[in-house]
């Protein structure tokens, strides 16, 4: 470099350290000008950061799990954040203002992290999960909220620190764990110096589980399903889901229907709130025919059960049954387990 007044020459003649070999030869490189029009300069500078959010469903409890368990489905929700003068929301058809948990999760991370508001539209581009179901809508739009907001801090907050947000946003962590993580979340409640926290632990799934979804129209509200609930419970029941929960961790991450089919059953939950869905005892002996693992998603009205997909033609029969079976409002979906959780990307 010519130049003897530019930041490095100066540094270089008041240090007296010798120019490294690498960096001169790097110096000594001619390339050429890349010229700008104004109009692409200004383009560049003044052009607003925009993010693509993808969250996938996640059902919750799997039986035995109770509250600790949760499981990521390919079932998505997509939402966009873009930089703006003005905060605004678009086509968001059932969720509007400050009862948007996009809105709330996006603004709770900023607050968290200490920064001023950061002015931002936030369009929900595709709606694949439906609310009050059983499938996570609330932590997947939590989830899209944290990781919109992350992106506009340029990546501040680690996936722990989401997780542990997300959390605090969500009351619980089984399905703002598995929407975040992808494939199966076991979280545990720890206690350190007088806090309780949530730490989560991941487990691959086999490529082999299939997943079968039934949803009603209709919708069981966090209330009824809650007030379903005993208010104790004597200790053989902890001893029972204990001691099948990890027939559900293992059945689902070797692909062994055997062990899922015992683990998904419970005396904790399923007892109480299956009498809140209509078609839950219908489609319990469809699956109890089968020997095939059943159980309600999350706290309902959607149920969810699973066979081997290398064998879908041996369960061909079966899957008619159930169409025929279900009443017409009610949706069968063949889903699979998602592996890498919610992602996000630049647009």
């Amino acid at each position: 470099n010519e130049n003897k007044e530019d930041p490095l020459s100066l540094l270089l003649e008041k240090t007296k350290l010798p120019l490294p070999k690498a960096l001169e030869k790097v110096l000594n490189e001619k390339t050429e000008l890349y010229k700008l029009t104004p109009q692409e300069a200004e383009r560049i500078v003044l052009s607003k950061r925009a993010f693509r959010v993808k969250v996938p469903a996640t059902s919750a409890n799997l039986g035995s799990g109770f509250d600790c368990l949760g499981l990521a489905l390919s079932l998505y929700d997509t939402f966009t954040f873009e930089e703006s003068d003005k905060s605004e929301l678009l086509s968001f058809p059932d969720l509007k203002g400050g009862e948007n948990l996009v809105k709330k999760a996006y603004e709770a991370l900023l607050t968290y992290c200490g920064m001023s508001p950061l002015p931002c539209i936030i369009k929900e581009e595709e709606n694949q999960i439906p609310l009050s179901h059983g499938l996570g809508s609330s932590s997947a739009s939590i989830v899209a909220g944290l990781l919109g907001a992350n992106e506009m801090l340029n990546r501040k907050l680690s996936k722990r620190e989401l997780y542990e947000l997300a959390c605090q946003l969500e009351g619980h962590p089984d399905n703002a764990g598995a929407c975040l993580l992808g494939d199966l979340v076991l979280n545990i409640k720890d206690e350190k110096e007088g806090e309780s926290f949530f730490t989560p632990y991941r487990f691959d799934v086999s490529s082999n589980i299939g997943v079968l979804v039934l949803i009603p129209q209709e919708t069981v509200s966090t209330s009824l399903a809650r007030a379903s609930l005993p208010s104790s419970y004597p200790r053989t029941s902890f001893t029972f889901n204990a001691s099948r929960t990890p027939l559900v961790l293992t059945g689902l991450r070797e692909g062994n229907l055997s062990y899922l089919y015992k683990g998904m059953e419970d005396v904790i939950h399923v007892p109480y709130r299956k009498k809140n869905i209509e078609e839950y005892s219908l489609f319990d002996a469809l699956f109890q025919e089968e020997h095939l693992p059943f159980t309600i998603s999350g706290s309902g009205s959607t149920m969810i059960g699973f066979y081997d997909k290398r064998e879908e033609k041996k369960y061909a029969s079966f899957f008619e049954k159930l169409k025929k079976a279900k009443k017409e409002t009610t949706r069968l979906l063949f889903l699979q387990v998602f592996p890498v959780g919610a992602r996000s990307e630049v647009i």
